[in-house]
């Protein structure tokens, strides 16, 4: 028979979905695929936990805290229990803070905010005032205020200068945030009434620090919280009860008064 005449085998036409196709990627491939992206939402998750919970400071964390009903509870300290940190006399804070540029200041502000916002765990830079003060004047905390009750007092430091001489006004003025339901409070702070602050028994923090000039004065400004939120006596022998505080605002200032509020 000729070489042209022998049949050629016959291949049936298989179709494309006849065929016996191999997966292009293995079960082993998800199986890895899906463990890295579990990992990743899990380390996201965990990051923005530790972001929300560490800084309840910023207002939307914050907010996010009250809707889950986990925003901090403040809470009162005692003197012997109280974060350990520097008291300073007028003199030392006008000498600590007056020379620190607007940065450092800002730097300082943020810590303070957030020592107080986190119940001072893990506290940093915590500050305590001490001294005599002369009312200047009051205000009672507003809508758009950092504490939701009470008033501020805006008072000028008193120092004696030597043993010899009576107290005299020194370039530091301070804020003091007075947190209480008391609403007839803010009138027994008349101008010219002084009162004392010490570490014990009131524990008044610094939570804000700035300067501004007065005249030709530059004049150290400091915002104060006792967070003893006990009693505060006056030099005229009334006092006023402190509480402490609900839900804040953190967002909100804690610079009260304006540069030459009060002043004479």
């Amino acid at each position: 028979m000729p070489f042209f005449s022998i049949p050629f085998p016959y291949l049936p036409a298989v179709s494309r979905s006849q065929e016996d196709i191999r997966p292009s990627r293995t079960p082993w491939y998800w199986w890895g695929l899906a463990n890295i992206l579990a990992l990743c939402f899990a380390v996201a998750s965990w990051t923005l936990c530790l972001e929300i919970f560490g800084r309840p400071d910023l207002p939307h964390n914050y907010r996010i805290l009250l809707d889950l009903d986990r925003a901090p509870d403040f809470k009162a300290f005692a003197p012997t229990r109280a974060p350990e940190g520097p008291v300073l006399a007028p003199p030392a804070l006008y000498a600590w803070f007056f020379d620190m540029g607007q940065k450092h200041h800002t730097q300082l502000n943020a810590l303070y905010r957030r020592n107080f916002m986190r119940n001072f765990d893990d506290a940093h830079a915590v500050n305590y005032v001490e001294g005599t003060f002369e009312v200047l004047t009051t205000r009672p905390f507003g809508d758009s205020d950092f504490l939701p009750e009470g008033f501020a007092v805006r008072a000028r430091a008193m120092v004696r200068p030597d043993d010899f001489s009576d107290e005299a006004a020194y370039p530091v003025v301070i804020e003091l945030l007075v947190p209480t339901g008391e609403k007839k409070a803010i009138l027994e702070f008349k101008p010219g009434t002084r009162f004392n602050l010490a570490r014990a028994p009131h524990l008044p923090v610094v939570m804000h620090v700035g300067r501004f000039m007065e005249g030709d004065e530059p004049t150290v400004q400091v915002s104060v919280l006792p967070i003893a939120y006990g009693k505060l006596a006056l030099s005229d022998g009334k006092s006023v009860t402190m509480q402490v505080p609900g839900r804040v605002r953190p967002g909100s200032a804690l610079r009260i008064f304006k540069p030459g509020d009060g002043m004479k």
